[in-house]
């Protein structure tokens, strides 16, 4: 009879929460995962590490122990807690996500006296055990593990390996150049098509060996973004591209902005065909105190700019309008008929100050299997190393493009970086 009466537990929130929405997982930590006890019933010493001797009294007779003892059954007592306890701290939403994190959480649950293959393993144990209990935290775990491969797997560069692939390109760059005046028009588009092609191929093999682990079935694809201005030119010689260039014309049309400076896909990969689209530079917007993520993010701050369709970043409420929410968001849903993307700044010298500034956008696309992630995708000291292995043969591809520019005139979106001598370069 009372059972008709019992009130019936609402079935438990399992979806996991979006990494970058640190108020709820912070909301989580402090409500559904907290701090375990900090359960250590003796001090690790380094000065007693080896086998001295203690005395204890044994009904009157003295029995002579090895302090090694003592300290290798408390490691053994207390080895579970102690993950707990680094599992907890490694995960706080609150802490940097750097290698110095690992460090910090090895010395302070007691786990230094381990070798790194074992720590790695007891700590992945140990967050993949969270991850069970804690269904909501699944991609913030997951996030988080990869940090582990800055222990074994630190970022390296694949210039020696890419090497002839760099110098054949520089070639076809100084070969066209030189016959610019004496080989037809439709002889330069092919040659320099050809440059572009090869060069930003070649970037999308090199992030897929510098982020994936396992890249078994994923797609990589790639595309090159200039700044340039609206209106510029809509006589392209491509029809995609003409297509593309309205689609971006009528998504962007009813948004009230304050520069005319764009952002404007004019090169991609053969497979790939975004070529013609474009969004608006918001970081000229007066009223937009923080660029959008993506392209945005990484022309205007100089900084690699991942985003996933499923884990995706939102933009501040209080600082954009729902209007270019919503409609950055319909933008995302034609560009990224993919998994995700990485927009990487292409950065060169001014001649003048010597200091490095972006010239370009290289955006890569990837799409993945349900099986397979890309959590390094996540991690600065990751996106920092494919930027610098993918920069030089990015910038082929501009220098193909320009020629292009060139030779057609005003049937190809102008440069626009404020830098003369890259805006003018041929």
């Amino acid at each position: 009879m009372f059972s008709l009466f019992k009130k019936k537990n609402r079935p438990a929130d399992t979806n996991p929460i979006n990494t970058y929405d640190k108020k709820e997982l912070n909301n989580y930590f402090n409500n559904s995962y907290k701090c375990p006890i900090k359960w250590f019933w003796y001090q690790t010493n380094p000065e007693i590490e080896h086998d001295s001797d203690i005395s204890i009294d044994v009904g009157g007779v003295p029995v002579n122990l090895s302090t090694s003892i003592f300290i290798k059954s408390g490691r053994w007592v207390s080895r579970s807690s102690r993950f707990s306890y680094a599992a907890w701290h490694f995960l706080d939403p609150n802490r940097d996500e750097t290698k110095s994190l690992i460090i910090n959480v090895y010395k302070s649950a007691g786990l230094n006296h381990l070798d790194t293959a074992a720590f790695r393993h007891g700590l992945t144990d140990s967050c993949n055990r969270v991850k069970r209990k804690h269904p909501r935290l699944s991609k913030w775990v997951d996030r988080r593990l990869t940090l582990l491969d800055l222990l074994d797997n630190v970022p390296t560069s694949l210039s020696k390996e890419f090497k002839g692939n760099l110098t054949l390109l520089e070639n076809s760059v100084i070969e066209l150049l030189s016959t610019i005046n004496n080989i037809s028009n439709n002889s330069i588009q092919k040659q320099a098509d050809n440059i572009i092609s090869s060069s930003l191929q070649v970037t999308t093999v090199i992030t897929e060996k510098i982020l994936s682990a396992n890249s078994n079935g994923c797609w990589f694809s790639a595309n090159l973004m200039i700044p340039s201005k609206k209106k510029v030119s809509h006589k392209y010689r491509s029809e995609n591209a003409t297509n593309n260039m309205q689609i971006a014309d009528d998504l962007w049309s009813n948004l009230n902005t304050n520069s005319d400076k764009i952002l404007i896909i004019v090169a991609t990969t053969t497979d790939s065909n975004y070529e013609g689209f474009w969004v608006p530079d918001f970081g000229q917007e007066r009223d937009i105190p923080h660029s959008p993520y993506g392209c945005n993010e990484a022309f205007l701050y100089s900084t690699p700019s991942p985003i996933f369709m499923n884990d995706l970043r939102e933009w501040n409420h209080d600082t954009v309008s729902s209007d270019i929410n919503n409609t950055w968001r319909k933008s995302l849903d034609i560009l990224l008929k993919d998994n995700a993307f990485i927009s990487i700044p292409i950065r060169v010298t001014d001649v003048r100050t010597k200091k490095l500034f972006t010239i370009a956008i290289l955006n890569i696309n990837i799409k993945l299997p349900s099986n397979v992630s890309l959590y390094r995708a996540y991690h600065q000291k990751w996106l920092e190393t494919v930027q610098s292995n993918v920069n030089d043969f990015a910038l082929k591809a501009l220098y193909a493009y320009m020629i292009k520019r060139k030779v057609f005139s005003n049937e190809y979106p102008a440069l626009y970086s404020g830098h003369d001598e890259w805006d003018k370069l041929i």
